[in-house]
């Protein structure tokens, strides 16, 4: 009895710790993916205006082939300063050039996403222009 009043917050611990992992192990990952999705889609919808979901959702017209509305939401999401996620930049140029925008037009997105990430292992969307 005496050992117990040492250890068993250190039981508690490993308990809990047994008890997330063996629910870790009975999920299955599409149950994973879709909590995940339906976490981000509550987000998105309490907080639409964070430029990561305007983001989003421009990734999701382009999708659907809706290249328009797309550059207007990457605009939107550049317009708020949105410059953490290296996909946005690349993407965002790689759609102007399918657009067939102009030259200045794609290298100033070209050249943020070179600014902001200047290690990246990614392949400049401007070769082969």
């Amino acid at each position: 009895m005496h050992r117990w009043k040492y250890y068993r917050i250190l039981v508690v611990v490993y308990g809990a710790a047994a008890l997330s992992f063996s629910r870790e192990l009975i999920q299955s990952p599409e149950d994973l993916v879709r909590a995940q999705v339906e976490a981000s889609q509550v987000v998105a919808a309490r907080y639409p205006k964070l430029p990561q979901h305007i983001y989003n959702r421009g990734l999701e017209a382009a999708r659907n082939e809706d290249y328009q509305e797309a550059r207007r939401l990457f605009e939107e999401a550049l317009a708020a300063h949105f410059y953490t996620d290296e996909s946005f930049l690349h993407t965002y140029a790689s759609l102007l050039i399918y657009l067939g925008e102009s030259r200045e037009e794609i290298d100033r997105v070209a050249d943020l996403w070179r600014k902001h990430f200047p290690h990246s292992r990614n392949p400049d969307p401007r070769f082969g222009l």
